[in-house]
């Protein structure tokens, strides 16, 4: 069973590089509107500082409570403003979890896990 669960993993991250690839080359490699650093202005109930969106295609998520990550991730666009992403915790367990990263304005996004909102973000200025 776990042997099949692994094969069928690699498929599904197979099939998602793939068409990352294919979504890059239509777009000309321009980095999609979710990339960047965002931060939570606000206290949150999972303590997400910061959330670093790289054009890799990688995510590393903060709290207040750490300066190191505590999931890292890979991502993918759903569309022209919304990302989804697979993350596991730090020091990796195995476990992974689904979170959309929802670009609302140029500056503002939502991290939501579950259908639920997690933090509120605005992007940090560079």
């Amino acid at each position: 069973m776990k042997r099949t669960y692994k094969i069928t993993k690699l498929k599904t991250s197979a099939i998602r590089i793939s068409m990352l690839s294919v979504l890059l080359i239509l777009t000309g490699c321009t980095p999609h509107p979710g990339a960047g650093i965002w931060i939570s202005p606000t206290d949150n109930d999972a303590h997400i500082s910061k959330v670093s969106v790289f054009f890799e295609p990688t995510v590393k998520i903060f709290t207040s409570t750490s300066e190191q990550a505590i999931m890292q991730c890979g991502w993918w666009a759903l569309d022209k403003k919304n990302i989804e992403m697979e993350c596991v915790h730090l020091p990796e367990t195995g476990v992974s979890e689904i979170y959309q990263l929802n670009v609302i304005e140029q500056d503002k996004a939502e991290l939501v896990g579950q259908g639920k909102l997690i933090a509120a973000l605005i992007r940090k200025k560079e």
